[in-house]
């Protein structure tokens, strides 16, 4: 891909409610997030019968509340945008030893309001290695009338700035809901996060012509994300959305990435960083 782009960041972060208690063999508690994946919603706001509420929540922000009680979970989502109706993710299963997380994604303007869930077990799978779900939530990139893709190619990059010459996906994502096993887990150390349909593209192999529009290209930037974040989170999401905006998209790019944290702290990255 030729050339990096400026990236724009914006951190929120959120305190755990509470804190779980017992000896070293208690589980620890579930924690539900949400994450604001709608470019023209006006703000979100994720109701649920006995939790806190989270929001409202901006575009590309998350939040979470934990502990909450293991259980399946109905959350009423409402947009803060004028004239626009509130929506429900039925089927949300909070569980011990896992990050749950809700992203609405859609657009208000095209009709589409919508809720997957992503769930990723928690807790650092080994001393000194993180836990790392990537998250395919980009309607537009997914949906939208200019050449959608539904499956995005992941890489985390550590040093910054490595060759893809020799680079091989870490995983691949279809656009929709996150199992556990669509998690990996990596050293901690600073990364550089790339999502691609097109991976051919960035190795220097023969592509479609329009393989070379950075419009499909999501790069963190070659400063690096460095891992854990402060807040001493073990455990990720690597969320990519749309960047907002038109089909232009943001900083050349149709995509943006939320990394959230299972401690509650969360960045919204935009392509490249300079």
């Amino acid at each position: 891909m030729a050339g990096r782009f400026r990236l724009a960041v914006t951190t929120v972060l959120f305190a755990l409610g509470g804190c779980a208690g017992g000896g070293s063999s208690s589980p620890t508690p579930a924690a539900l997030a949400m994450v604001n994946a709608i470019p023209d919603s006006g703000g979100l706001t994720a109701r649920s019968a006995g939790l806190s509420d989270l929001g409202p929540l901006a575009f590309g922000s998350a939040g979470l509340d934990a502990p909450v009680p293991e259980g399946r979970y109905t959350v009423q989502l409402t947009p803060g945008a004028s004239g626009s109706a509130p929506f429900s993710a039925g089927g949300v299963d909070a569980v011990d030893n896992a990050l749950t997380t809700v992203v609405a994604y859609g657009t208000l303007a095209g009709g589409v309001q919508n809720a997957l869930q992503a769930q990723v077990p928690a807790g650092a799978p080994d001393p000194g290695r993180l836990r790392m779900q990537p998250v395919h939530a980009a309607y537009q990139e997914a949906h939208g009338s200019y050449n959608p893709f539904a499956t995005l190619y992941f890489y985390f990059l550590s040093p910054p700035g490595a060759p893809f010459t020799t680079a091989t996906p870490t995983l691949t994502v279809s656009f929709g809901p996150a199992a556990p096993p669509q998690s990996l887990t990596l050293p901690a150390g600073t990364y550089e996060i790339f999502a691609t349909p097109l991976p051919e593209c960035l190795q220097g192999q023969p592509c479609p012509a329009t393989g070379t529009d950075p419009r499909y290209y999501f790069a963190s930037g070659p400063k690096g994300i460095s891992l854990p974040m402060s807040d001493g989170s073990d455990t990720y999401q690597a969320i990519v959305i749309d960047a907002g905006g038109t089909q232009s998209g943001v900083d050349g790019s149709l995509m943006s990435l939320v990394l959230l944290g299972n401690k509650g702290g969360s960045v919204q990255l935009f392509n490249g960083q300079q």
